[in-house]
């Protein structure tokens, strides 16, 4: 039986953990290479507290849009990367053992984020109960402008108390 790649080495902290978690999402998906790989190697984790995680990354070709412009789905997606990272450095045993699943991704464009552009990621998690989370992201410029937030709501599947009345 395979280890589930969503699964947290607990043994592990802050950028550790989120490094031996990518390395885990590729070994365990050697051909994978879907549109989420190059995002994923791509993005620098510059630091981490009990509840945050800052990254860095910068716009490539293949991330924008018609106009040159970070394409909003690809912002979507950094965002699911990033603040699902924050619920990473959060983790304990039979508390958020895993990233989850996303419920709600709600995500505010500000201004376009042109090719070439260098952007800082900040995630923070707000909430953390048993089974539903919520972190929130702010996407800025170099030069400290917003381009974008996010408010990510995320459901726990693991070591979770009692069934779904569904």
């Amino acid at each position: 039986m395979t280890k589930d790649r969503r699964t947290l080495d607990l043994t592990l902290t802050g950028p550790a953990r989120f490094r031996a978690f990518l390395t885990s999402y590729t070994a365990l998906n050697p051909t994978y290479q879907g549109f989420d790989r190059e995002i994923l190697e791509s993005l620098v984790l510059v630091s981490t507290t009990s509840t945050t995680t800052v990254f860095e990354l910068t716009i490539k070709a293949a991330y924008t849009n018609g106009l040159n412009s970070l394409h909003g789905g690809c912002a979507a997606l950094i965002y699911d990367i990033c603040t699902s990272a924050a619920l990473m450095v959060i983790a304990r045993e039979g508390f958020w053992e895993s990233t989850g699943v996303s419920r709600n991704l709600n995500i505010t464009y500000i201004r376009p984020v042109p090719c070439g552009t260098k952007v800082r990621i900040e995630s923070e998690v707000v909430h953390a109960g048993l089974r539903l989370a919520t972190i929130r992201g702010v996407m800025k410029t170099e030069d400290g402008k917003i381009v974008s937030t996010a408010e990510h709501t995320k459901v726990n599947l693991t070591n979770v108390p009692g069934k779904s009345q569904l």
